[in-house]
Formats: C-alpha cells, structure tokens, sequence
C-alpha cells in the first residue's frame, strides 16, 4: 500500500549479510469493494499483472532475493487452490520472484515449488479473530537462503486460539505439535512437495534438481 501509486510500488528493501532482500505486496479480492491506490489516492497495490511483471523485474534486477506476499482468494472457495491462483504464482516466479507469500483465505494450505522456488498458498490466520476454528493450529514457516538460493524450510507449528494466551501465538508441543505436522505434511503432499518431521517442527530441504519443474 501507499499514498499514491509509485509509493505503493516500490519494494522495502533489507540488507542482511551483504545480501539485498526487496519485498513486495499486492492486492487482489473480489469479495469487497476496493479503492486501491492511484497516482492521486492512497490504498493497497492492485494484483495488475502488468505492473507486478514489471515491479517485480526490476526487484530482481536490483536485489539477490525477492518475497511477494499476495492477498487473494475467495473465503467460499477456501478449501481448495483455483487454478488462477497457481497461474498467478507460478508467473510470479517467472517474473523474478524468489518467494511468494500468499494470504487471505483464512485457511492452511500447503507449499508448491516451481522451478526450485517456493509458493506458499495461505499461511491462515496468525493474529486475528479467526475466521475458521479447524485453522487454530498452523505453522510459522522459516526459509533459509544460500547465497540467493532456498535451501531448506523450517516449520513450527502454533496454536492461535488460546484463550489463556489472550489469543497470543503459542507454541505447540508433543501430541500436538505432531498432529499439526502431519496434517501439514499432508497438505505439503498434495503439492507433491516432500515434508519431514523431525524434534518437534517440519523441515522441507531443497537438494538441487531435486524440488520443482
């Protein structure tokens, strides 16, 4: 988002390491009526596939990573991935993304990767009034880099609807840790991406040729 459109546009830029990370975010529902960001009003960056193409070239072209996050999705269709969703993230890597972030859906859904890239279609709720209960006990996903590329995914699973916590994220261990990871691992499965369960969190490790199309 932005105060006008070029703000709205332009990447935040972190550097770690020596390593330039931008992130970019862009916004797209049909669910409500949206005033999105102009040259002359404020508001959240549209999904126009024009602009990400060229915003998220010229991210790549300046930086060593590239995050997309993308708000999308319709609730009524939560359950499952459309294909416009995998049309659009899969673009999103041939347009020079590294990572892509997806949210909105109120719901877990597992990671995709394309051409040795990862797509993470909905993280769910984190803090939020939930929308759906049977999402409470999600994972908080960690990626790694080497020299800019994915080399593993670290996974931990948490509760977000302890009402002892004030609703806080909590931690997850033992019985249900592992329930959480399994129903993860599941949902990794279905994306034909291999997850491991290993002390308690889920590790998803990128061999080279091993992940993606």
């Amino acid at each position: 988002a932005g105060s006008y459109l070029q703000m709205a546009r332009t990447p935040a830029v972190l550097t770690v390491k020596n390593t330039k990370v931008s992130f970019l975010a862009f916004y797209y529902t049909s669910q409500y009526g949206t005033n999105y960001v102009d040259e002359e009003h404020p508001g959240p960056m549209l999904a126009s596939f024009s602009l990400m193409k060229q915003d998220i070239a010229q991210a790549a072209k300046e930086s060593d990573i590239v995050v997309v996050f993308i708000h999308w999705g319709i609730i009524e269709s939560q359950e499952t991935i459309t294909e416009r969703q995998q049309f659009f993230a899969q673009n999103i890597i041939d347009f020079g993304a590294d990572l892509v972030l997806g949210q909105q859906l109120h719901a877990l859904k597992g990671i995709e990767f394309y051409k040795g890239k990862a797509i993470v279609y909905s993280l769910a709720d984190f803090i939020f009034e939930l929308y759906d209960k049977q999402h409470s006990k999600i994972v908080i996903p960690k990626f790694y880099f080497q020299d800019g590329k994915l080399k593993q995914i670290e996974l931990t699973p948490v509760w977000v609807d302890n009402p002892d916590a004030k609703y806080q994220p909590q931690l997850l261990h033992e019985e249900a840790a592992q329930k959480t990871l399994e129903k993860y691992q599941k949902l990794c499965e279905a994306l034909n991406t291999k997850m491991e369960i290993e002390g308690g969190k889920g590790w998803i490790r990128i061999s080279q040729g091993e992940i993606g199309r």
